[in-house]
C-alpha cells in the first residue's frame, strides 16, 4: 500500500530546512525574511521555521485580506503572528483589487452584501465543480472550457498577483529575503499561481507533500486552530482546495508519491484503492500545469550581424 510513515523526530529534517533559509538570506544579502500570512498550514510552518532560524526580530509577515477573505485568515494569521512574537503589515487589498477592476469581472456578484455573496458562490461553485470537468473544475479552469471559467482565474490571480506585489514593496523598503509556502503536492499539480505565490527568493517547503506539512506543523506546535481547518486558498468564500482540486490532500498525496516512484496508473489505483479515473486526473494536473513550473521561455535563437561602423 502506498502511505506515509510518520515521522517521529523531525529534528533533522527542520534543521536542514532552517539551514536553508539562514543561508538563503545570507546570499541574498539581506537583513530577514518576509512571508505571506494566509492563517493556513503552510505558512505558519515556513514562519515557525523561519523564526526557528533566523530569530522573531528579524522575520516579518505580511497579513493582505481582501473583501472576500474569511474571518478566520486575519483570526488565525493574527495568532500564529502572536505565537511566533514577529512583525507584521497589515493591509486592507480591497482598494488595490477595485482600482486593478477585479471586482468588475463580476459586478452582479460583488453588488451583493458579504453574505448573499458568499450563498450566490457557493451556488456558482456546485455548477462549475462538476461542468463537464471530471473531478473538478481545475481542468476545465486550465483549458478554457468556459468563459466565466476564464474570468475566475482572472480574479483569482489578480488577487494573488497583488498581493506578492505588496510583499515585495515591502521586502525591498526593509531589506528582506521572500520565503515562498509552496508545498510539493501544490506544485507538482499546479496549485499555486506563476508570477503570484510562485514568485519568491526561495522556497522552503517544496521537498514536503501536504502531509508531511501536517506532521511537521504538530512537530513545531503550530496552534491547533491552523493545523485542523480545512485547507484553502482564501480567495472566495468557502472555496476549499480539495473541492478545487477534486481530490482529498489523503489521497492526492499517495497517488503523487505513486506516480513519483512511476508506478503505472492501474498499480496505483490498486495500492490506493481509489478508481484509477483518479489516478487519471491527478496525472492530468500534473500534465496541464506543466507551464506553471516552466520558467520564461529563452531568447528566439536568432543571430544578428552586428552592422560596422562607416568610416
Amino acid at each position: 500500500m502506498l502511505a506515509f510513515t510518520p515521522i517521529h523526530d523531525w529534528t533533522p529534517i527542520a534543521a536542514g530546512l532552517e539551514e536553508f533559509i539562514k543561508r538563503a538570506v545570507e546570499d541574498h544579502g539581506g537583513s530577514g525574511a518576509v512571508l505571506g500570512l494566509s492563517g493556513g498550514i503552510d505558512s505558519a510552518v515556513v514562519a515557525a521555521l523561519a523564526v526557528r532560524a533566523l530569530g522573531a526580530d528579524q522575520v516579518h509577515a505580511c497579513l493582505l485580506p481582501d473583501c472576500d477573505s474569511g474571518d478566520d485568515m486575519m483570526r488565525d494569521g493574527q495568532a500564529v503572528a502572536d505565537w511566533l512574537g514577529i512583525r507584521r503589515l497589515y493591509k486592507d487589498m480591497t482598494p488595490i483589487l477595485q482600482a486593478l477592476g477585479a471586482y468588475d469581472l463580476f459586478p452582479e456578484l460583488y453588488a451583493l452584501p458579504r453574505g448573499k455573496r458568499t450563498m450566490e458562490i457557493t451556488r456558482r461553485k456546485r455548477d462549475l465543480l462538476g461542468r463537464g470537468t471530471g473531478n473538478g473544475f481545475l481542468r476545465g479552469y486550465r483549458q478554457n472550457a468556459d468563459p466565466e471559467l476564464n474570468r475566475i482565474r482572472s480574479l483569482w490571480n489578480l488577487k494573488i498577483r497583488s498581493r506578492m506585489v505588496v510583499i515585495y514593496g515591502y521586502a525591498e523598503q526593509h531589506k528582506l529575503t521572500v520565503l515562498g509556502t509552496t508545498n510539493r503536492s501544490e506544485y507538482l499539480t499546479g496549485s499555486f499561481t506563476k508570477y503570484g505565490d510562485g514568485a519568491v527568493d526561495v522556497e522552503v517547503i517544496l521537498p514536503l507533500y501536504k502531509q508531511r506539512v501536517f506532521e511537521l506543523a504538530a512537530w513545531l506546535g503550530v496552534p491547533e486552530a491552523v493545523r485542523t481547518k480545512t485547507p484553502t486558498g482564501d480567495i472566495l468564500p468557502d472555496v476549499p482546495d480539495e473541492e478545487i482540486m477534486g481530490v482529498s490532500y489523503e489521497f492526492l498525496d499517495r497517488i503523487l508519491l505513486g506516480l513519483d516512484r512511476s508506478l503505472d496508473h492501474a498499480e496505483i489505483a490498486r495500492v490506493t484503492e481509489v478508481d484509477v479515473a483518479l489516478v487519471t486526473h491527478v496525472a492530468t494536473m500534473i500534465t496541464t500545469s506543466r507551464h506553471s513550473r516552466a520558467a520564461a521561455a529563452a531568447a528566439p535563437d536568432i543571430v544578428l550581424e552586428m552592422a560596422e561602423c562607416g568610416s
